[in-house]
């Protein structure tokens, strides 16, 4: 149950050092001393403000403690994006990597093939494919576009009988 899983990942960090995101309703039941927090909409650590997102791209402020530290520009939008982004910047800020070579790496940074990759425009329409296979990613994509799209066409080409079902 989803009870059991938080009271493993409790047991799990108990003497470690975790980031946690603040915004997820499971993550915020998970505590630890040595927990690092993250997030766009919960106060934490490390937060992301001031999000433009614009269709292949995002941009938004990184604050630690309520402080602008910098601006990332990402090569590639969603919101799903900015949480990767902001726990990226805020692992690599505990391991005491200079803030240039984190803001380059993320901003220099491409995604995987067939993860929101353009593949150009048939009959004035963008097109993209995306290996959005469970449920959450699916959701994500589609919360990327809907704000600048009217209509949205998902095509979903099953790779397995057993992920499609668990769809369902």
């Amino acid at each position: 149950t989803i009870d059991d899983e938080i009271e493993t990942f409790s047991c799990f960090i108990k003497n470690s050092i975790s980031f946690i995101n603040a915004d997820d309703k499971y993550c915020e039941k998970i505590n630890s001393i040595s927990s690092i927090t993250y997030g766009i909409n919960k106060k934490a650590v490390y937060n992301a403000k001031n999000i433009v997102n614009d269709t292949n791209k995002i941009y938004f402020d990184i604050y630690k403690y309520g402080k602008k530290i910098c601006k990332i520009k990402l090569n590639f939008g969603g919101r799903h994006n900015v949480y990767n982004a902001l726990v990226t910047y805020a692992v690599a800020d505990y391991f005491k990597i200079e803030k240039e070579i984190i803001i380059n790496a993320l901003e220099e940074f491409s995604l995987a093939k067939r993860r929101n990759e353009y593949l150009g425009k048939i009959l004035n329409t963008m097109v993209y494919a995306d290996y959005a296979h469970h449920p959450t990613e699916l959701y994500a994509m589609f919360k990327q576009y809907e704000k600048e799209v009217s209509k949205i066409l998902f095509i979903f080409q099953p790779h397995t009988f057993s992920r499609t079902k668990l769809l369902i």
